[in-house]
């Protein structure tokens, strides 16, 4: 009776589970004959010698080294395997057959086993057959324990049998079984043909269920360990080859393994096996955990903003890591420590040294780890800005308004702080609140050629690059104090623009803060430009992005703000944003130079009566490159139409685009005014040099003082932008003179 079974495939034995019985230090092994075939072989040959070989390989182990219970991400384990085997001696051999051919008494057959010189056993030599012809060995077993020999046997011969001899099965006892068994098959006459089957080889005859198939069965006795050097082993980290490395003298090979995740790692070692030996594999699992450091980008170093606050948030498995000590540094430098709170965020107010220049800087966050948690680092650019200058009306309470704007006009918080850009205190018992998030021009010429103005370096890192256009200050910021209050609330500033196909042109820059009445204030920007040689074709295009946060109550305070367009007020088209039902708590963007193009932006919110997008090319965010942020402003809702969202969900956008042209040498303004605290625009008027809401004779004083010459300090006298203050500039005033008094 067989107690297991193993199966031999392409010449490698591999032994099944149950195959292993041991009777004390003994195992029993079955193994089949390497291949069957044609008796005597070659498709034209009835007469001859046929050899069919039996690969006895010895079972080998791989044993791996226990690891440690856990590792840390980015720490690297070695891991250890070691090959070995044991010495076989025979204690049982057995072979059974499965052939049929047409002529028994012309076959003679011989055992050898893999010994040099090998030991030979004659199974049977010319056997009688029995008609019909096609005689059978049907799991003919020939084994020294039978009662019979094969001589007194008949065919088809099944059964248990004593070998014929000369030689017995127990000649092979005590010998080592490993190598190559040759089963010797002489067709000693011509004219008939056999088949020697293999387990699972297609049969032309058969008169039983299917059989066994030709295999050796040994029981072997175990000896002594051996440890197998100079052996190739494959290392598998689930499933993914990671290296190769072969045994030692002691059958040791290692390997060292960084794993590139956290989370189980199935770690598995091959050997492919040998003449002699059989394939192995040996596995083990490594658990690596991770404390993940996430850091977020930080600004400052601007008027409104002159310390930098860096955030870290420590989180392993899902969870973060609550009361552990960050340490921040910037480049490489120690700036301090915090903990981390019950969110896992840690964070660190950082003020630049004074001598830092603007520019973008790199911040760490390291965690040392415990013995809970894994050491963690994370970076994140620091965008230290300098150049934004802060205005504001002076005084506090009801339309005080303060604000931080650089060279270009633009006005921005810190991205993921909404800190540090303007700051206005509606009209009631509403508190001061931040409005801007950003807010800044962009210039493009043609389809392809953009820039953004603004020396923010956060939003410069998303807005998509264009070389072809540069903006370079050609005077920083200069501060004045129109209403003397003693707080500046006024500057005057210019840049140039230079570019594709010479185009070159220079803009000057006047902005005043000011305070219109109570709960209302604005800010004017007026534009002045100055083309060179060669003539321009641009659409300049103002965006403000407005985050409000009046509604209290509410975790998404900043997308239920109401915003719209207002068609034609005292002069142009504006847009405004707002919170539902405060019209004190609503801002609004408005020009005295007609716009292009207007709309009021509400994301996931179509206009009622056309598609998201007008079909031309005004939509200047679908051709020019949408600062990656802002690319869920899928649908415009009032695009040169009127109307309000409503009380919609969603984050909000306003914008006015000019379409201008400049020939060569000529002048342009463009006149923009932000209404901080009312639904509509204040009915700016230009000739109110001084800001005091009056044209009276000091405004007429303002223009004969810069006469024949240069607007310059608090007064903006040229009005039209002509570059000198002229009799036009005069008249202006004139005409004006008496509104608002």
């Amino acid at each position: 009776m067989r107690p297991c079974k193993s199966v031999l495939r392409n010449g490698v034995l591999f032994i099944m589970l149950g195959c292993l019985i041991g009777w004390g230090q003994q195992q029993s092994w079955t193994i089949p004959v390497d291949a069957g075939g044609r008796v005597p072989r070659g498709e034209d040959t009835t007469q001859g010698e046929s050899n069919f070989t039996i690969t006895v390989k010895s079972p080998t182990t791989i044993t791996v080294t226990p690891l440690p219970p856990t590792l840390c991400l980015g720490e690297t384990v070695t891991i250890v395997a070691t090959l070995s085997t044991h010495q076989w001696t025979v204690a049982d051999a057995d072979l059974n057959l499965d052939m049929v051919h047409s002529w028994d008494e012309d076959l003679t057959m011989r055992l050898s086993d893999a010994g040099v010189p090998p030991v030979t056993v004659t199974l049977f030599n010319q056997l009688p057959g029995g008609p019909p012809r096609f005689d059978d060995f049907d799991d003919t077993l020939f084994d020294d324990g039978a009662a019979n020999p094969i001589t007194n046997g008949c065919a088809p011969y099944a059964g248990v049998y004593r070998p014929q001899g000369p030689g017995a099965m127990a000649d092979f006892n005590r010998r080592d079984p490993i190598g190559e068994w040759r089963l010797t098959i002489v067709d000693n006459f011509s004219g008939d043909y056999g088949w020697l089957y293999k387990a699972g080889d297609p049969r032309f005859e058969t008169r039983r269920e299917p059989l066994s198939g030709t295999e050796l069965r040994l029981r072997v006795d175990q000896g002594e360990m051996v440890m197998l050097e100079n052996r190739r082993l494959r290392f598998l980290a689930n499933g993914v080859l990671i290296g190769v490395a072969e045994t030692n003298v002691n059958g040791v090979a290692t390997l060292s393994f960084t794993p590139p995740s956290a989370g189980e790692h199935v770690l598995t070692v091959l050997f492919e096996g040998d003449a002699r030996h059989q394939p192995s594999a040996g596995a083990a699992v490594l658990n690596v955990r991770a404390t993940y450091t996430t850091v977020m980008s930080a600004a400052g170093g601007w008027a409104c903003k002159p310390n930098a606050l860096l955030v870290a948030r420590l989180i392993s498995d899902g969870a973060p890591v609550v009361n552990r000590t960050v340490d921040f540094s910037v480049d490489g430098t120690p700036v301090g420590s915090a903990l981390t709170d019950s969110e896992g965020y840690a964070r660190l107010s950082f003020t630049p040294p004074s001598h830092w220049a603007s520019g973008t800087r790199t911040y760490s966050a390291s965690f040392a780890g415990d013995a809970l948690y894994c050491p963690s680092r994370g970076s994140a650019p620091l965008y230290l800005i300098r150049e934004p200058q802060l205005l504001s009306t002076g005084g506090a309470g009801d339309g005080t308004l303060s604000l931080c704007t650089d060279a270009f006009g633009s006005v921005f918080a810190d991205f993921f702080t909404g800190e540090g850009s303007d700051r206005f205190d509606p009209d009631g018992v509403l508190d001061e609140r931040v409005v801007t998030l950003s807010k800044a021009p962009f210039l493009f010429i043609s389809d392809t050629h953009r820039e953004l103005l603004s020396t923010s370096l956060q939003w410069q890192a998303q807005f998509a690059p264009d070389d072809s256009l540069t903006a370079t200050i050609t005077q920083p910021p200069v501060l004045y104090d129109l209403n003397g209050d003693g707080v500046p609330d006024t500057a005057r500033s210019a840049f140039r623009v230079a570019g594709i196909d010479g185009v070159q042109f220079e803009v000057s820059l006047y902005q005043s803060v000011r305070q219109a009445s109570l709960g209302v204030a604005y800010l004017v920007q007026e534009y002045c430009f100055e083309n060179g040689e060669v003539p321009v074709s641009f659409k300049w295009h103002n965006v403000w992005d407005a985050d409000l946060f009046w509604r209290t109550g509410l975790a998404d305070d900043w997308t239920n703000d109401e915003v719209g367009v207002g068609g034609v007020s005292a002069r142009n088209p504006y847009v405004r944003q707002g919170e539902v039902g405060m019209p004190f708590a609503t801002v609004v963007l408005s020009s005295l130079t007609p716009p292009t193009y207007y709309y009021g932006g509400k994301s996931g919110h179509a206009p009622p009566d056309g598609p998201p997008f007008p079909p031309d090319t005004s939509t200047i965010w679908q051709f020019y490159g949408t600062p990656p942020s802002w690319r869920n402003y899928v649908a415009f809702l009032g695009y040169n139409r009127d109307g309000t969202c409503g009380d919609q969900l969603g984050d909000a956008q306003a914008g006015l685009e000019w379409w201008l042209t400049l020939g060569a040498g000529e002048r342009a303004g463009l006149t923009l005014i932000h209404t901080y605290g009312q639904p509509t625009p204040i009915d700016y008027q230009p000739a109110d040099t001084n800001g005091d809401g009056c044209v009276d004779d000091a405004d007429l004083l303002n223009v004969l003082f810069d006469f024949g010459g240069a607007s310059h300090g608090a007064a903006q006298t040229d009005i039209d932008c002509s570059g000198t203050v002229d009799e036009a500039d005069l008249m202006t005033v004139l005409l004006a003179f008496g509104s608002g008094c």
